[in-house]
């Protein structure tokens, strides 16, 4: 059996080295057939497809304008498929001057949407200003938020679907929209897994009364702070009046 087994590997190994099965004979380019490609970034078809200079190839295309990333991939039996820019965005950022949607990536790198992007199950990050395409975001509160929501996500899957917007628009908090909760959440950028995590298990734990309140606070510890609309009915309550409720 050994002997066998060592005979049609190497004839395998013949058939793919002597053969045309595995020789390069189509290149894509983000999808897109790349014409007359032989002789391109040193590309030949008298070459076996794992056997091309995929490191010539990379560095000619970062040298394109626009192209910051490229991916390569080899598709036996005969092609190799090149993408450039190719980021998946685990949020989008809604830029507060004009209004655009971008993605982010989970570096939280600025890239644009496709038309054809269709998932959109992932947080809308509200209050920032894009910036330039391909950079990062100029809050560094953003990349802290990405990495939390990645833990929210691996720990709490079921907290992370909840989450629908950040508002980044103060510099004291971040303010979280729920779905399922009527009002907004005050988190720290460091803290909002573990803060996120405490006010959904805190409401459906208790069922507070929430119809007068105007935002949850999350950030002392193990308590909610429930800000309330002034009671313009009494004198001297123009101010929101806070109450703490503790939650295991």
């Amino acid at each position: 059996m050994l002997v066998a087994a060592t005979i049609i590997l190497v004839g395998a190994a013949a058939a793919l080295q002597f053969t045309e099965i595995c020789r390069l004979n189509a290149v894509t380019l983000d999808g897109m057939p790349l014409p007359n490609w032989q002789g391109k970034f040193g590309l030949s078809a008298a070459r076996l497809v794992t056997d091309q200079p995929i490191d010539l190839l990379a560095t000619e295309l970062l040298g394109s304008d626009g192209v910051v990333k490229v991916d390569v991939q080899y598709d036996l039996p005969g092609t190799v498929a090149v993408r450039t820019n190719d980021y998946a965005a685990v949020a989008f950022l809604v830029d507060r001057t004009l209004g655009e949607v971008w993605g982010l990536d989970q570096s939280g790198r600025i890239v644009p949407l496709m038309q054809s992007h269709t998932d959109w199950e992932h947080p809308f990050f509200t209050g920032l200003v894009a910036g330039r395409t391909y950079g990062a975001c100029e809050d560094l509160r953003v990349s802290v938020a990405l990495a939390q929501l990645a833990r929210l996500a691996a720990d709490k899957p079921e907290s992370y679907k909840l989450v629908s917007e950040i508002n980044f628009s103060s510099e004291e908090f971040l303010l979280v929209s729920l779905d399922g909760i009527p009002i907004s959440v005050k988190v720290q950028s460091d803290g909002l897994a573990r803060q996120v995590t405490a006010v959904v298990d805190f409401v459906l734990k208790h069922g507070p009364d929430l119809t007068d309140a105007r935002v949850l606070d999350s950030r002392f510890g193990n308590l909610v702070v429930k800000e309330c609309f002034p009671d313009t009915t009494k004198t001297n309550s123009s101010k929101s009046r806070p109450v703490m409720e503790a939650f295991d």
